[in-house]
């Protein structure tokens, strides 16, 4: 028996990518059903901690083998990396501040015309509203253009050289 199949087209796959697909979804319904999942573990996991939390309580001293020193060692653990957190998040604005280097008009080499402007923009932004020939009016400034089309040819993912 010979199967055809269609040009463009290839066989289900039948390894990891589709618990990859199901992660990466953006489909509605397959974000519903894995919010729902992790929802009601999340829920069951919480309802045996709780058991185990009230059997402790109905029985003093009562510990569980896996469990026995976990109650006192999360919070404390926790409470250590969110203050380590909290430092290096310090160290870097003290630094930043100390010896950083300030942001120019564009810092990020952005492509929509808010970051033609000065930082900070002046209360008019533009002395006359530039001509916009492409969804990229910076881009085609940087890059010299005087009258770009528009299509594909403006945009750097489909020509790599214009990027």
């Amino acid at each position: 028996m010979t199967t055809t199949e269609l040009p463009g087209t290839r066989p289900p796959e039948t390894s990891g990518a589709r618990l990859v697909e199901w992660v990466v979804t953006v489909d509605h319904k397959k974000i519903g059903l894995l919010y729902l999942g992790a929802s009601l573990v999340f829920f069951a996991a919480g309802g045996v901690l709780a058991m185990l939390i009230r059997a402790e309580l109905a029985a003093p001293g009562l510990q569980f083998g896996l469990f026995a020193g976990l109650y006192s060692w999360f919070p404390k653990m926790f409470g250590r990396m969110l203050a380590v957190a909290g430092l290096l998040f310090l160290y870097n604005v003290v630094v930043s501040l100390a010896r950083g280097e300030l942001a120019g008009d564009d810092p990020w080499q952005a492509n929509s015309l808010e970051w033609v402007t000065t930082s900070p923009p002046p209360a008019h932004n533009f002395h006359q509203l530039p001509e916009i020939h492409s969804e990229r009016p910076v881009y085609d400034l940087r890059r010299g253009l005087e009258h770009p089309e528009t299509g594909a040819h403006t945009d750097p993912q489909t020509k790599p050289d214009r990027g």
